[in-house]
């Protein structure tokens, strides 16, 4: 199925890419799969099978019509003509970690016990974007586990700064020192 998701997510790459549109492609996208994700039924319509071809393309076009450009609105219909509608959201998910990667952006998560202000995370986004040498964008996310500090995790690497960090390691020195 990867591979499915892939080739339609690379044809819209290519176009944007064409259109020298990657970012602004890449923004339209996240907007439709907020979308997508508020509105569950929406998008259950679009994946059902009594709906023809037409309608299902009828449906896009009201809600997206004035909302996103042709040519990404062009490009879902073609996903709804060759009968991959059941894989729309995946489509665009793959399409949007194509442009990430070809931009160089790394999306990440700090977890906090409190929101944080955009500042702060701003602040946080430009140190860790410069010890991994690339963009890197933050998604706050409350976790009361911490106790307290930070978690920053962006793929595979990881900054704890948590209460809990401290004090887990604390327990295993205390084990450590114990046994010696």
């Amino acid at each position: 199925m990867k591979q499915i998701f892939q080739r339609y997510a690379l044809a819209l790459f290519w176009l944007a890419q064409e259109e020298n549109q990657i970012s602004e492609f890449m923004n339209e996208c996240q907007q439709i799969l907020k979308i997508f994700a508020k509105n569950q039924d929406f998008l259950q319509l679009i994946k059902n099978d009594a709906l023809k071809k037409e309608e299902k393309k009828e449906i896009l076009a009201s809600v997206f019509k004035n909302e996103i450009p042709s040519k990404i609105l062009y490009f879902m219909n073609v996903i709804v003509d060759h009968h991959r509608e059941k894989y729309i959201q995946e489509i665009i998910e793959e399409f949007i970690q194509i442009c990430l990667k070809h931009l160089n952006i790394k999306k990440g998560t700090i977890y906090s016990t409190i929101p944080l202000s955009d500042v702060q995370i701003q602040k946080m986004e430009e140190k860790i974007s410069t010890l991994l040498k690339s963009k890197v964008l933050l998604q706050n996310q409350i976790n009361k586990e911490l106790i307290g500090g930070f978690k920053i995790e962006v793929e595979d690497w990881v900054l704890d700064y948590s209460i809990q960090e401290k004090m887990k390691k604390m327990k295993e020195n205390l084990l450590k020192n114990r046994k010696e």
